[in-house]
């Protein structure tokens, strides 16, 4: 996983945000903006456990269709949970 941030400039500026399947928590999807300008998925769950919020897991380099917003030459285009 540190590989993946080690060319970490930015956050992007989308975030879509859903609730997990398994347990009482949240899904959070979003883009690390390289230092060469390149856009790149991860998702980070969060989960409740014990009563603390604690990091379940993080998936780099994943693009999760539905979920993650999409760039489109406006911006961004989202998922429509609506």
């Amino acid at each position: 996983m540190l590989p993946f941030f080690a060319p970490f400039k930015e956050v992007g500026r989308s975030v879509t945000v859903t609730r997990t399947a398994d347990a009482p928590g949240f899904a959070f999807y979003m883009y690390m903006v390289s230092k060469t300008d390149e856009f790149r998925p991860f998702v980070i769950y969060v989960i409740e456990e014990g009563g603390a919020k604690v990091v379940a897991n993080v998936l780099v380099d994943r693009f999760v269709e539905g979920r993650h917003c999409r760039r489109v030459a406006a911006g961004w285009k989202c998922p429509d949970f609506g």
